[in-house]
């Protein structure tokens, strides 16, 4: 009967292990708006969001750690800058999507890719994300959406950043982007890889 109950546990607690690309768990400190729940995109977003070939205007932020970020910093030493657009630590599918970005980071490396993930969260909220999630790549504070607003993906009526992902070249051009259709439907790592892949 022992023997069949030390199964038993053993079995519970490795049902319990996160499955392999999964997020760990994860305390938010950030708090979603009332209206996060709203699944489509800001009905101005396809005018607003840059397009390929715009070059984004320099705007000054701070990462998780509060040192200085930039585009053009960002970029230096690579041939592709990624740029992640994500709502908050609040939101488990943005969590997903950092995972798996940080899962595959060194693959991105492999293509002379830099990373960046851009939020409204301050940077305290940032660090903790970064600690619970085990992430490496930079966080970027945007509470005032500069950023998010320079790349026109800011969503107005929750305060947020819409969901996107936009990659740039060593010049600071946009060569590739995507958009979220749905902020539950996220672009996986191995498309962006892809892109990049492809020249686009």
């Amino acid at each position: 009967m022992r023997a069949a109950l030390v199964l038993l546990a053993v079995a519970a607690c490795w049902h319990a292990k996160p499955r392999a690309g999964q997020p760990p768990a994860y305390t938010a400190v950030g708090v979603a708006p009332d209206n996060a729940a709203r699944a489509t995109p800001p009905p101005e977003l396809a005018k607003t969001a840059l397009p390929v070939g715009a070059t984004p205007r320099a705007v000054p932020l701070r990462d998780q750690d509060g040192d200085p970020w930039s585009i053009a910093s960002a970029s230096r030493g690579s041939a592709h800058l990624v740029l992640v657009f994500y709502r908050g630590d609040w939101c488990p599918y943005c969590r997903a999507q950092l995972a798996d970005l940080q899962a595959h980071l060194a693959d991105f490396g492999g293509k002379g890719a830099a990373l960046a993930a851009i939020s409204v969260d301050s940077p305290d909220t940032s660090t903790h994300l970064a600690a619970g999630l085990g992430l490496t790549f930079r966080l970027v504070s945007d509470p005032g959406h500069r950023l998010i607003g320079a790349f026109g993906v800011f969503d107005g009526e929750t305060e947020l950043a819409w969901p996107a992902v936009y990659i740039l070249d060593a010049r600071g051009a946009i060569t590739w982007r995507w958009l979220a259709d749905d902020f539950k439907t996220r672009i996986t790592s191995a498309e962006i890889l892809a892109a990049l892949t492809s020249g686009r």
